[in-house]
């Protein structure tokens, strides 16, 4: 037997070389704090506090930007950041990590690069935009894993009746190339409107998404002659479930035909296509329900169910074959809650759920009218963002009754350019 100093050696030995890593999701807590205290050596934007959350738990929040992550492939790594988020409670500890990759190598102010990140913009084609990506939430039990490849551009145009759409395919400098495939939506279709930026039918009177101006960087809705640009992804995953299961497991791993758990939701490009909208924007935004099971009733609500299905460009799937969704809103505090159920049978409903709170350094969530009249994007929105943190809970049926909890606060965002628009002076 090794002698309790040799033991303590030996830990402290293996925890240098997890270090040596990048923060993932087959490691303990003390592994990714080791490796995250060594990535944040290198990190170009950091920013740390204490705080109370929405429970009254107090938080230790860290968080870090940094490029040429260790876990990207080395081809790749010139084009690849990774930001990190790390929530230290007593008796637990939680966190959201997020690495991309760009069409090309990023520049020395990385900023220039991470504003085009959420791939929204009008005006002229952007300079950079995601390849892929893969997120990840985790209590280091339990896990969240979205994964996404096959990323290029794709041209929205508008003559004030139809929306259409132009995938590009993607040249050897990582430059759109020309169109491959086209899809056209309609701006109003069976009472509803299209959202180009959102991608989706919404009810008529609901307020549409907003999309950076490369040319002013204002954000403000698409109009007639404008055009649009908007990354799509060829393939996309997300799974649910241990962590160690999750960690290993990529988008060639995708079970053949009905989902079972990790899996909750795939999609990938149809055969001899480009991905270019998403299941909600086919022109008559109308989906078929499933005859099998056609409703689903929650509470004082009757959800309608829907299917697998292959509308469009893409080939869409969920676990069990199936999936119906609820969302709520607090029409006084900055708190919504969505449950996405994925229903085997009338009595066996796997679900995810995920609540989402604006909440003070003290954990009181800000009023809705904290933010009346203020333009996402502006130097007023920013300046009022700047006082609040964002936090999410998560719970599904796949954690055995226990959560993700995870805060975070915007100003490393603004700093960064992951989310445009001026930065409030500190």
């Amino acid at each position: 037997l090794q002698a309790p100093a040799a033991e303590s050696k030996a830990e402290e030995t293996a925890i240098k070389e997890l270090a040596k890593k990048e923060v993932g999701l087959d490691m303990t807590r003390e592994a990714i704090q080791a490796a995250a205290a060594e990535e944040m050596k290198l990190a170009e934007y950091q920013e740390g506090k204490a705080l109370i959350d929405v429970n009254g738990n107090r938080v230790r929040l860290q968080e870090y930007i940094l490029r040429k992550p260790k876990d990207v492939a080395e081809a790749d790594r010139d084009k690849a950041f990774k930001f990190v988020v790390l929530n230290s409670r007593e008796g637990r500890f939680d966190y959201f990590t997020y690495k991309a990759v760009f069409n090309k190598t990023l520049p020395q102010d990385l900023s220039i690069a991470l504003k085009n990140a959420s791939g929204k913009v009008i005006g002229d084609e952007p300079e950079f935009y995601l390849r892929s990506y893969e997120m990840a939430q985790s209590n280091i039990t339990d896990a969240i894993k979205d994964m996404a490849d096959g990323g290029h551009l794709v041209k929205v145009t508008f003559d004030g009746t139809t929306y259409t759409l132009e995938a590009q395919g993607v040249a050897a400098d990582g430059k759109a190339s020309g169109m491959t495939d086209t899809v056209t939506q309609l701006a109003s279709a069976n009472g509803k409107v299209y959202d180009p930026v959102a991608d989706v039918y919404l009810n008529a009177g609901v307020f549409l998404r907003e999309a950076r101006d490369g040319s002013t960087d204002e954000f403000r809705n698409m109009k007639v002659g404008d055009t649009f640009w908007r990354t799509a992804f060829n393939r996309y995953a997300h799974l649910m479930g241990p962590s160690g299961l999750l960690s290993s497991l990529t988008l060639d791993n995708v079970p053949a035909g009905t989902l079972t758990q990790p899996w909750f939701q795939y999609y990938t490009a149809r055969t001899g296509v480009t991905n270019i909208a998403t299941l909600e924007s086919i022109n008559n935004a109308a989906l078929t329900a499933d005859p099998n099971i056609p409703t689903l009733d929650v509470g004082n609500k009757t959800l309608d169910t829907l299917p697998d299905q292959n509308i469009g460009n893409a080939s869409f799937r969920y676990l069990n074959g199936r999936y119906a969704s609820n969302s709520t809103s607090d029409l006084v505090n900055l708190h919504d809650s969505i449950v996405i159920y994925y229903p085997k049978s009338s009595s066996d409903i796997p679900y995810e759920q995920y609540d989402t709170y604006i909440i003070s350094d003290e954990g009181k969530v800000a009023p809705r009218t904290a933010f009346a009249g203020l333009r996402t994007g502006t130097l007023g929105f920013n300046q009022e963002l700047v006082k609040w943190n964002y936090q999410q809970i998560v719970r599904s049926s796949s954690f055995g009754g226990r959560t993700i909890d995870f805060v975070a606060e915007p100003r490393i965002l603004l700093r960064s350019g992951l989310l445009p628009g001026p930065e409030p002076s500190k």
